[in-house]
């Protein structure tokens, strides 16, 4: 992916979609856009995308013809909802999508909108790569010693991650911004809660130093065009520098300790994110 918004996925999914078979089935080639291989997966994620677009674009300020240029994404809704992308092919919905000129809109949108937000982009490995830690971490919990307290928040917030881990095309890096920030804000009013037993077991202590380390990385500020490009490697290192730094004094230390290393949590006000529905997102 080459951007960070909802807006700029969903000009690069439709790019790659008009770049492929045209008489294909839509689902089949959406599904192919968005590398995924789940048809039907890939259509709820794409109608979610529809809305999101809208409610991104809408939020963009210092445009004039704004409601103008929203307009097309709104009727592009409507097509994809009355029709039935299981069967029908991407002949017709390319043919929608160039007679609207919307791939031009969404690539303007997307320009003023990537202009008035914190960039942060994450590539496909790196999405790879935390998928597969918090899945590693989350059947840890279930097989640990942890309280039954502590089980049950921290696969709480693995659940909620890993839903917006897999759903980065749709929501972008923000909603993981916000996830990792309320749960090191839930550390940070519990700590005192937490036994220290909990306090002690290496995976509290992996998954604590894997938030810390995703939180310094939204907490950076961008230096190549615009953008926060992350490293996997410099993501991995200060992880593994948390996790040896509390395994050295053998228990997880004053939670606030930790804060003295990042800028700013700007978007939690003692607030979580859940899932919600799609009724409840547009």
């Amino acid at each position: 992916m080459k951007y960070s918004n909802s807006i700029g996925n969903l000009y690069e999914i439709l790019e790659k979609a008009n770049s492929g078979n045209l008489r294909d089935t839509s689902g089949r080639i959406l599904a192919e856009a968005m590398n995924s291989n789940d048809v039907e997966s890939s259509i709820l994620d794409f109608y979610s995308l529809l809305f999101k677009v809208e409610k991104d674009a809408k939020t963009i300020v210092g445009i004039e013809d704004l409601e103008d240029n929203i307009e097309p994404i709104i009727e592009l809704q409507k097509f994809f909802v009355n029709s039935n992308l299981s069967v029908e092919s991407w002949i017709k919905f390319h043919q929608f999508i160039k007679s609207k000129n919307i791939h031009i809109i969404l690539k303007y949108l997307s320009r003023d909108f990537e202009s008035q937000q914190r960039k942060v982009y994450l590539d496909e490995s790196f999405i790879k790569e935390l998928r597969s830690d918090f899945n590693d971490i989350r059947e840890k919990v279930i097989n640990s010693e942890l309280s039954k307290d502590a089980k049950i928040f921290l696969l709480e917030r693995i659940e909620e991650l890993v839903y917006y881990i897999d759903r980065y095309q749709i929501y972008g890096s923000k909603d993981l911004e916000v996830v990792v920030q309320s749960t090191l804000w839930g550390f940070y009013r519990e700590q005192k809660n937490i036994s220290e037993k909990d306090k002690s077991n290496p995976i509290l202590i992996k998954f604590f130093a894997t938030f810390c380390a995703l939180e310094t990385i939204f907490s950076g500020w961008a230096t190549t065009e615009n953008f926060l490009i992350p490293k996997l490697e410099n993501y991995t290192q200060k992880r593994n520098e948390i996790a040896e730094r509390v395994t050295i004094n053998r228990e997880l230390p004053n939670i606030s300790d930790y804060f003295n290393d990042i800028k700013s949590l700007p978007l939690i006000q003692n607030k979580s994110l859940k899932k919600t529905t799609n009724a409840e997102k547009d």
